[in-house]
């Protein structure tokens, strides 16, 4: 988790560094009130801390969950060789005819 939350933070300051930041009064103008790009921009760079904290969390449960999946997968592979396939259901029967 310590890992997720450090990744976020280091989101969170290139966001700052590469987008500018909203106009004066620290508010989005009129046109982007709406707009999910300015939406997310305005997230990334920290301005709107519930939400803010809202995305951390839960980017924090995916890599969790996909750390769980794939730790599963890995302990899945070591647990040996794979078993070896059924017989097959059909039998070759040799009717001692054909040379």
């Amino acid at each position: 988790m310590d890992e997720a939350s450090r990744l976020f933070t280091a989101v969170q300051q290139w966001a700052r560094d590469t987008f500018p930041a909203p106009g004066p009064g620290g508010e989005l103008g009129p046109d982007c009130q709406w707009c999910p790009i300015c939406q997310f921009l305005s997230v990334l760079r920290g301005e709107r801390p519930e939400v803010t904290e809202r995305v951390s969390e839960a980017g924090t449960a995916v890599f969790t969950m996909f750390r769980a999946l794939l730790d599963g997968a890995a302990q899945h592979a070591h647990q040996g060789a794979p078993h070896p396939p059924p017989p097959p259901r059909v039998q070759h029967i040799d009717l001692g005819g054909a040379p």
